[in-house]
């Protein structure tokens, strides 16, 4: 009954792989050509989508196989397959690409997975409910993970694989951002119609920012002056200024976006991914939508 969807695109923006979870199969697009060039079957609920850090690759989760499955990025085959339990839902990879941090919804677990040897390294405990979103530091020190049920935001330390501190004030969590310096949490509260602010030093919430219905996303800009969130009720996004912390545009006629934005190299561009895995091309500085890829 859990739904979400995802979407990853390659840094030279020529590939954008799309899934949601209720629809059993991977669409891929040439995003030059505009166009599908190849479909991946054999899935049934599909969770979370990325790229390896050398791009070489990309891996796919399925809560219900319970795994996460490896695909080489040029003849999208697939080359290993990560055996976990079911429940796997989102995951996050090093930077130092060594490592994947893979939710588990189902057992309220994080398990930790080498990816040099392919073998699962430690599965931590003390969490409730973590679904998709889940990411870590610039530095590989902090992974942090959304307790959707605890309505927090969980940190791993990545030298201990212990739970080191709890960030509160994000009732049902969804998405989630950390800036560079790692002094400001950004996450999607989608009970309470807001993207909140939590001072990670002090576990402290600084302001709740009102937004549209159903808020998923919490898309940190890479200069980090911009959140985007996608509503999901509303069918819109939401721009937030993060120096002012205040809804500064909203964008229309979307497909019940979610956690799927990603950032364009162009400027003030960003990808979002619609309900059907159309993907639509918005343009955040002028508050309206370029185009949409079918």
């Amino acid at each position: 009954d859990i739904k979400n969807n995802s979407l990853a695109i390659n840094p030279d923006e020529t590939l954008a792989i799309v899934s949601n979870s209720t629809i059993p199969e991977i669409k891929i697009y040439d995003l030059n050509e505009e166009k599908v060039i190849a479909t991946l079957n054999e899935f049934v609920t599909p969770r979370n989508i990325a790229f390896s850090k050398d791009n070489s690759h990309f891996y796919i989760s399925d809560s219900t196989y319970g795994n996460i499955r490896e695909f080489n990025s040029e003849t999208f085959e697939l080359t290993r397959t990560f055996d976990l339990e079911q429940g796997v839902f989102g995951f996050t990879l090093t930077n130092a690409g060594d490592k994947i941090f893979a939710n588990n919804q189902a057992l309220s677990t994080v398990t930790v997975i080498d990816l040099k040897s392919g073998n699962l390294e430690k599965i931590i405990e003390g969490f409730s409910q973590p679904r998709q979103g889940i990411i870590i530091d610039d530095n590989d020190e902090f992974v942090y993970v959304t307790n959707f049920k605890g309505d927090d935001v969980r940190v791993v330390n990545t030298a201990t694989l212990e739970i080191e501190k709890t960030l509160k004030g994000i009732p049902s969590v969804r998405a989630i951002s950390v800036d560079d310096k790692g002094k400001y949490l950004y996450g999607a509260s989608s009970s309470e119609n807001s993207i909140n602010v939590v001072d990670i030093e002090t576990g402290e919430l600084v302001k709740s920012i009102a937004v549209g219905q159903e808020p998923y996303g919490a898309a940190l800009s890479p200069d980090e002056k911009l959140i985007l969130t996608g509503e999901k009720a509303s069918n819109q996004v939401s721009v937030i200024n993060t120096e002012t912390l205040e809804v500064i545009a909203t964008i229309e006629g979307l497909d019940e976006p979610r956690q799927a934005i990603v950032y364009s190299s162009n400027d003030n561009k960003a990808y979002v991914l619609n309900k059907d895995l159309s993907i639509s091309l918005i343009d955040y500085s002028e508050g309206n939508i370029i185009k949409t890829i079918k």
